[in-house]
């Protein structure tokens, strides 16, 4: 099923995101994009990446994964790698709550971020 989120992540502290996509594309096999921006004084720094994640069933998921994503920090933009572990809980059968945790390695600068996101879940569709 599709699902959208908004959440709050600490990935740089002080970030908005949304991400859309499904737990199930195929089996327990789903994907989703993202994208983050700051709403601190560190106002121009951005992110989007694409995942690949894997879901277990029921009302309370756990999933992990992988993605590759951009970040951009006042017009320098660089490529990203992460990994991320989360668990999804059920509250009704078009809301959840998420908690994830994700470490992100920039490429360029060769740099190891630990970062976290939480938020609520809409499900749509079918």
């Amino acid at each position: 099923m599709p699902t959208g989120d908004v959440y709050v992540s600490n990935i740089l502290l002080g970030f908005l995101g949304g991400q859309v996509g499904s737990y199930d594309l195929l089996g327990p096999v789903g994907a989703r994009a993202t994208v983050d921006f700051s709403i601190t004084p560190l106002s121009g720094v951005f992110s989007g990446s694409a995942d690949v994640l894997f879901a277990s069933a029921g009302d309370t998921k756990g999933y992990g994964g992988a993605g590759l994503g951009i970040i951009s920090l006042l017009g320098v933009s660089a490529p990203f790698g992460k990994a991320f572990v989360g668990v999804d809980f059920s509250v009704s059968d078009t809301v959840s709550l998420f908690a994830e945790a994700a470490p992100i390695y920039v490429f360029q600068s060769q740099t190891l971020v630990f970062g976290g996101r939480f938020g609520v879940n809409f499900a749509f569709g079918e």
